[in-house]
């Protein structure tokens, strides 16, 4: 019997505004590491806020996300989404990223603006404006193009 894929979806707070240099070896190790676990997905960093959507067979999620509740760079972690799917929305992606940093911050290579109108918004605002499901669809269709 195969192990059932599953998407999990969790909103947090970087501790700090992370650099270009934290950014690029967060997604270094987390691509490199999704891959060895089957897990795909998608982070997206605004300011300080985290919006991520893994997904994988379960238990391997379930190990990922239970690293990522004791990782030190953000906190508050609010789980927004588990669910068992019959095939993956980021197939061909390890971690796709997209990035809005504050006017201050540094610009990294890659990234792009598709979530603009989120910039700036509270974290409850972001979940009450679409669920979960809504979002994980628009973000496919989005890095599908």
């Amino acid at each position: 019997m195969s192990e059932s894929l599953v998407q999990l979806a969790y909103i947090s707070t970087a501790k700090h505004p992370m650099s270009s240099e934290e950014l690029n070896q967060l997604l270094s190790v987390a691509r490199r590491n999704n891959a060895r676990a089957e897990i795909g997905g998608y982070l997206t960093l605004t300011d300080t806020t985290f919006f991520q959507i893994i997904e994988g067979p379960s238990e391997n999620v379930s190990a990922l996300y239970r690293l990522l509740l004791t990782d030190n760079r953000h906190f508050g972690l609010n789980r927004v989404l588990y669910q068992t799917v019959q095939q993956r929305a980021f197939e061909n992606w390890a971690m796709a990223f997209e990035h809005y940093p504050s006017p201050t911050a540094m610009p990294v290579s890659g990234f792009s603006d598709f979530i603009h109108p989120y910039q700036g918004m509270e974290k409850s605002a972001i979940a009450s404006d679409m669920n979960a499901n809504e979002m994980v669809e628009q973000i496919q269709r989005m890095i599908s193009t």
